[in-house]
């Protein structure tokens, strides 16, 4: 139950709670939970019908599909947080194998030293930049040790200071080596990956190769990106959604309200003062604090009075760019798990080409689809009862642009003839890639389904179907990088804070734990002292 008693120190009426949340992704139920957690009045408005955001799941025929993201990579944050929100066990994440495929080879992922496989195996392809790739290799794993030890750093967000202090030590010594490479880490943060490779490889299709996934990924992140997915988890039930589920769940335990179906249309603003929300249908809900979880540029380009946020403030939330989104496939299959050629492998990074194209042409050349890195997920190898009996469910995924083949064929926003063509060609590509890693999986499909970037944009209200918001893109976002944390979740009105990953670049599940942690002591603090 929520620990000590209920902060609000306004006058009965004044204010329906202390804290109202817009959005019940996993930065706002994060935030959501550590707040009902310490007693604070907390609201979760959130339009779907369910908490989850990019964590959601849905059922269609007997098959349970992960809509958005397909796990959590833990980085120091998801398994702490869980833990201290006293949530780890009752979820019971287990983590994923990972692998790495092309054409000719299969790269099981399971330490930091089998990234070797990889290189290893792009010499034999690339014989000309034997040199460059021994270099990459070696710069990938210090890099990836570097991201190693400050995953497993004392971490003052879950730890009290006192035990962080004691570890500290023994930490530095397990993890000096890592340490070392700091430097070189800080130095490709601010660099896109394909510029940096382009100082040293001559062969464009390697570069292209390499610097697959999201468009202008610094050379720091896109390098070492491998490694924490080698960290990544899968609830052992309910999929996707447990995660969510259960954190809604432990707000209401708590105290705490969730209300879905409630789009939050206006953000009350009064003395430049953030003071409630206004929800589809005309209610004022009154606040102490707003806390928001959705898309920032549509927040202060529809939801807060004209005037409320600076110029240029309002001005870079336009010219900035947000990421790729992406486009899925969700298959159910007639083919028991263990039948499945993956070596137990939950997610495997498919390349289905040497030949892929650059990022650059996503919005341009239709055969982008065809030859582009693919994220295959099998979560009935976690899970057998996201499935009927005796099959599986598979899951394709790739970066995706909203104005891809003429916007998808839709007018005006609205979908046509052209839009479900669109999905069938592009799916159809995608499962034939995918058959290069499990033969004649086309034949053992029973159920199929498509979703595009206009999905994700209705579903999420992300601007273009922005997949983790802000782009990856170093000079294009509008905020980079982990320096500033614990100012990147302020906002010009005062009482307003923003969480998930609308607030750093690159952002994503771990800059939503982080956020939402962080935002929580904020206002809980504020709330005790009454400022």
């Amino acid at each position: 139950m929520a620990q000590g008693m209920r902060m609000s120190q306004t006058k009965p009426g004044r204010c329906d709670y202390d804290v109202v949340i817009i959005g019940s992704g996993i930065g706002g139920l994060t935030a959501g939970a550590y707040l009902a957690k310490h007693g604070v009045r907390v609201l979760i408005c959130e339009q779907n019908r369910k908490p989850g955001g990019c964590f959601a799941s849905f059922k269609r025929k007997g098959y349970t599909f992960d809509a958005g993201i397909q796990g959590c990579e833990d980085m120091g944050l998801l398994l702490p947080i869980l833990r201290e929100l006293d949530l780890l066990d009752r979820i019971d994440l287990r983590r994923s194998k990972l692998a790495y495929a092309f054409p000719d080879c299969f790269c099981p992922l399971e330490q930091m030293g089998d990234l070797e496989l990889i290189y290893d195996h792009l010499k034999k392809v690339f014989p000309r930049e034997s040199n460059a790739l021994d270099r990459i290799k070696k710069e990938a794993i210090t890099l990836c040790r570097v991201m190693d030890a400050f995953a497993h750093a004392p971490n003052l967000m879950v730890e009290p200071l006192l035990g962080a202090v004691l570890k500290t030590p023994r930490w530095l010594i397990q993890h000096a080596s890592g340490l070392r490479g700091l430097k070189h880490l800080t130095g490709l943060l601010n660099i896109p990956i394909d510029e940096y490779l382009s100082t040293f490889v001559r062969d464009q299709n390697l570069i292209r190769l390499l610097s697959a996934g999201y468009r202008g990924n610094p050379a720091a992140f896109s390098m070492s990106f491998l490694c924490t997915m080698m960290d990544y988890y899968y609830p052992a039930r309910g999929g996707v959604q447990a995660i969510p589920n259960w954190l809604a769940k432990s707000i209401l335990e708590n105290g705490g309200e969730v209300r879905y179906g409630t789009l939050v249309e206006k953000i009350l603003v009064e003395d430049g003062r953030a003071t409630g929300v206004s929800v589809k249908g005309g209610e004022r809900i009154r606040a102490r604090f707003i806390i928001n979880n959705g898309d920032i540029r549509r927040t202060f380009s529809e939801m807060v009075p004209s005037g409320a946020v600076p110029e240029e403030y309002a001005r870079s939330l336009q010219q900035s760019n947000v990421s790729e989104s992406v486009f899925s496939v969700y298959l159910g299959v007639d083919m028991p798990p263990e039948e499945i050629p993956t070596q137990g492998c939950g997610h495997v990074f498919l390349m289905p080409t040497y030949e892929t194209l650059d990022l650059n042409e996503i919005d341009s050349n239709p055969d982008f689809y065809r030859r582009t890195l693919i994220m295959m997920m099998f979560p009935t190898l976690h899970d057998r009862a996201l499935a009927p009996k005796g099959k599986s469910v598979v899951i394709l995924q790739c970066a995706a642009s909203i104005r891809s083949l003429n916007r998808w064929g839709t007018r005006k926003g609205k979908p046509t003839k052209k839009y479900g063509a669109n999905k069938k060609e592009i799916a159809t590509q995608l499962i034939a890639n995918a058959e290069k890693l499990i033969p004649d999986l086309s034949k053992r499909i029973e159920l199929q389904i498509e979703s595009t970037p206009f999905t994700l944009q209705r579903y999420t209200l992300n601007s273009d179907g922005a997949a983790v918001g802000w782009t990856y893109h170093p000079r294009e976002t509008f905020r980079q990088g982990f320096k500033g944390l614990f100012g990147s979740s302020n906002t010009p009105i005062r009482n307003l804070y923003q969480v998930g990953h609308w607030t750093m670049s690159p952002g994503g599940a771990p800059a939503g734990l982080m956020t939402g942690k962080i935002v929580s002591s904020i206002v809980r603090h504020r709330l005790r002292w009454g400022v």
